[in-house]
């Protein structure tokens, strides 16, 4: 989860239903932009911290990336390691000259996209 606090109560929600699950929080506002699992700061790729937790070849239920714009930038990085999203929510913010492409890249990897 690349989020900040404001998200903590779906994650216990989650928790509370599967509780050997594990959950890793990037919160990139709230902790000086620390993971609270990685002790380095969050401004590296998803394959990076992938590799870091040892998770390549994994099956990941639920990516929640709440990041305040930086979907725009980094969403294509999401996809280049060896890790499996189930489901990818993100919250997007503002209207941004990349949303074309962000929805496309989804779709291309097989994701179906909505919004509410």
């Amino acid at each position: 989860s690349f989020t900040n606090t404001k998200n903590s109560r779906f994650m216990k929600g989650i928790y509370d239903t599967h509780p050997t699950c594990s959950i890793h929080t990037f919160d990139m506002i709230n902790s000086g932009n620390r993971s609270t699992t990685l002790s380095k700061p969050v401004d590296v790729s998803i394959p990076d911290i992938v590799k870091d937790l040892g998770h390549e070849g994994r099956v990941v239920d639920i990516l929640l990336v709440d990041c305040d714009g930086c979907e725009w930038d980094t969403f294509h990085t999401w996809f280049e390691s060896n890790i499996t999203f189930k489901q990818i929510l993100v919250k997007v913010h503002g209207v941004n000259v990349k949303s074309s492409d962000f929805f496309k890249h989804f779709q291309r990897e097989g994701y179906v996209t909505f919004h509410k």
